[in-house]
């Protein structure tokens, strides 16, 4: 009975020890995600730009800043469209600080965007009044966008 019981633990000290080294070893093979890269646009300027080089199916961020409590927000200056080679997948307001957060305050609109496939385009944002779109936006940011395919 001890023979046996001795047995079975050795085994199972080999086994989790096979998986671990296995678990480890896969670890180190894979690249480390380092999430969406993030584009933050200047608030002192009328406008802005960027650009930026993408893979197929990454996700890039954009930061823009906005202040609550006001009808002013950001919004591309085209509706999204199918021949896009990017798609938005959220826009969502971020405070500055929660603790502060009041009208007034500098808070972010934040979009994120997801590379659907190659090409090359501008993607126009517009900061306005979306009660009174007749009146031309206060502020612009222009992020171009090149979009290649993954070569595995």
């Amino acid at each position: 009975m001890f023979a046996y019981t001795y047995r079975m633990k050795q085994s199972i000290q080999f086994a989790v020890l096979g998986l671990a080294t296995a678990l480890f070893a896969g670890c180190a093979e894979q690249p480390k995600d380092l999430g969406p890269a993030i584009i933050i646009a200047d608030s002192l300027v009328e406008k802005s730009a960027a650009s930026t080089k993408l893979l197929a199916g990454d996700n890039v961020v954009v930061r823009l800043p906005t202040t609550a409590g006001s009808a002013m927000s950001w919004r591309t200056a085209k509706k999204p469209a199918m021949d896009w080679c990017v798609m938005i997948l959220s826009d969502r307001i971020e405070q500055q600080d929660l603790t502060t957060a009041k009208p007034g305050a500098q808070q972010w609109q934040v979009f994120q965007l997801r590379a659907t496939r190659e090409g090359i385009m501008s993607l126009d944002f517009v900061y306005d009044n979306k009660y009174t779109p007749e009146i031309p936006p206060t502020k612009t940011f222009s992020l171009t966008v090149d979009v290649v395919k993954k070569s595995w």
